[in-house]
């Protein structure tokens, strides 16, 4: 499909588009039971997916199964030979910069993967777009001193990382690394890496230290961040789907299916490092 017209689709369907054009539709039928009903619905799950707790519930059903990694795992018999960083998007030519601006989420992988790069010694193999690519190996060199640097930069989808990725693993006579993305994104990138059939081990980033309580009048308060989070969740889970339903697997992954356990508000619910 079309990169445009993927975005495209995501910004008409996706929150909060998608709930604000229901409830534009409501509006206009709003001399109808029906139509109100529509406003009311889009109105309640706007709200819902803005609080933290439901964002975190969301999130939480999505990146269960992979959990913060050691990085004692990086040094281990069977470690990564390296480490890919898969792209999060960019801004185009930044100003204060004055050259390409990587996106925020971008930013937070870079970051992550530097840590550990500095941990394990261990390459680094860049895999985005042909303007964020470059920035982001710019700035994990120049600004982090990570210095065994490579990328690819031929990918706009996560099919595409792994598909190049691919190529460029059996150049360098890699067989096995470990993929930096955040933990929404893991499941994706994990499903299209072993989809083309290279050994990966999920490093995910950026994943909740725990689970907002219930009964705290705060986790039920509205906010940008908590519906952001909601929405990547959303775009993750059909993004997912659509790539099983396409034929890139036999089955498809029950993302949903985990033990109440797993959302406990123990505040390290998903670092290992923490847990007996």
């Amino acid at each position: 499909m079309n990169f445009e017209l993927i975005r495209a689709l995501e910004t008409l369907f996706l929150p909060p588009s998608g709930l604000i054009t229901l409830g534009i539709i409501g509006v206009l039928f709003g001399f109808t039971r029906s139509g109100r009903q529509l406003l009311g619905i889009s109105m309640l799950l706007l709200y819902l997916m803005s609080t933290s707790y439901v964002s975190a519930w969301m999130n939480s059903r999505l990146t269960h199964q992979y959990p913060a990694a050691d990085p004692a795992l990086l040094k281990s018999d069977n470690a990564p030979q390296a480490l890919v960083v898969l792209g999060g998007g960019y801004y185009g030519e930044s100003v204060e910069y004055g050259n390409t601006a990587i996106g925020p989420f971008f930013a937070e992988r870079i970051r992550y993967a530097a840590w550990l790069a500095k941990q394990s010694e261990l390459p680094v193999i860049v895999s985005s777009g042909k303007a964020d690519a470059p920035a982001a190996v710019r700035i994990l060199t120049e600004e982090y001193g990570v210095e065994n640097v490579s990328h690819e930069n031929k990918s706009w989808t996560t099919d595409d990382n792994a598909r190049y990725l691919r190529q460029l693993l059996k150049e360098q006579e890699i067989g096995k690394i470990g993929v930096i993305t955040h933990a929404w994104h893991m499941p994706r990138a994990m499903w299209s890496l072993e989809s083309h059939k290279i050994d990966a081990t999920a490093l995910p980033m950026g994943l909740l230290a725990s689970m907002p309580e219930l009964g705290d009048y705060n986790s039920w308060l509205p906010s940008m961040s908590a519906l952001v989070r909601s929405r990547n969740v959303m775009h993750e889970f059909f993004g997912l789907l659509w790539y099983q339903l396409r034929g890139m697997g036999e089955t498809l992954v029950d993302i949903f299916s985990f033990s109440s356990a797993d959302t406990s508000s123990d505040a390290d619910w998903q670092n290992p490092l923490k847990q007996e």
